[in-house]
């Protein structure tokens, strides 16, 4: 029987897996083309705005056009207001439905299923020391999350530094209202749709591309601050298109999450508000991404 994990320790890196969902699976930038405004043939209108989660000091001040943007408009919607979640509910989702049973760890499980990946999985342990203790005890989709989670803190990002939360505590300030396209526990009821096969595929990928030197994650930001769209679509979707038994997990975690993101926003044309809706912008792009779909739907969207 494995040793279990301190809880203290364990909700510390929980939590730090949950704002690493919201970092990778929708990484965005501040960058000018990640900016759209969205008109209705009534004239009210949305600004959709790509967003970091974690993010460092020197994505800091924000572009002026995005700023003012965002001042004037009367309401702020983001996926998860981070600042409102229930620590105790998310702490009880964590212990209920991330661990592992007690008589089994990480190890086991790839050894009995996924021999293959089990020494790339104690690879990336070396460049992590201490961390096998908290890994061990988690199933795989939550150790996937962890583990790129604590890589990102690593390399210097912060989820205090995160644009959707700069942009929450602006709103508090100015008393505008913000509304939620989803919710906390909303997000991470999310991984519990995914197969046992899919969370071991999401852990696959998660080992197989860990780079502790985050080259990878620098290419991207470099793509982002440029401004460009096409580029950063093509980075984000090549880990889907060189694994594509990823499929599933794509659909679960982006485009099935699109199509609702895009009816609640929707929703909100006729308040006669104008709203500022952050998001990562791997929402905002591809065939089933929010622009193409507000574009289909008949508004006019314009790239600022």
């Amino acid at each position: 029987m494995g040793k279990m994990i301190p809880k203290k320790l364990f909700f510390q890196l929980a939590a730090w897996a949950l704002f690493w969902l919201l970092a990778f699976w929708s990484a965005a930038a501040w960058a000018g083309n990640f900016l759209w405004s969205v008109d209705s043939p009534e004239g009210n209108r949305v600004y959709l705005m790509g967003s970091v989660h974690l993010a460092s000091e020197d994505f800091y001040p924000v572009p002026e056009k995005i700023q003012s943007a965002f001042n004037s408009s009367t309401q702020l919607m983001v996926e998860a207001d981070i600042m409102e979640a229930d620590s105790n509910e998310l702490k009880n989702f964590f212990f209920n439905e991330g661990l592992l049973p007690p008589d089994m760890t990480l190890p086991d499980l790839l050894k009995s299923q996924a021999p293959e990946m089990l020494q790339a999985y104690n690879d990336c342990l070396k460049t992590l020391p201490g961390m096998g203790a908290v890994l061990n005890h988690l199933k795989p989709w939550l150790a996937a999350l962890t583990l790129e989670s604590t890589r990102l803190l690593y390399l210097g990002y912060d989820p205090k530094l995160g644009l959707d939360l700069h942009f929450i505590k602006q709103a508090k300030e100015r008393g505008i209202e913000i509304l939620e396209l989803e919710s906390m526990m909303g997000q991470l009821n999310i991984f519990t749709h995914l197969t046992e096969q899919e969370g071991l595929n999401l852990l696959k990928v998660t080992i197989l591309e860990f780079d502790p030197t985050g080259n990878d994650i620098k290419e991207m930001m470099e793509i982002l601050k440029n401004g460009d769209v096409e580029g950063f679509e093509r980075l984000y979707f090549k880990v889907f298109n060189e694994n594509p038994e990823l499929i599933d997990v794509l659909k679960v975690l982006i485009i099935d999450r699109n199509q609702r993101m895009f009816e609640r926003i929707g929703s909100f044309f006729k308040s006669g508000q104008t709203t500022f809706v952050v998001v990562g912008a791997a929402h905002l792009v591809g065939p089933d991404g929010l622009v193409e779909k507000f574009k289909q739907a008949g508004y006019l969207v314009t790239k600022h």
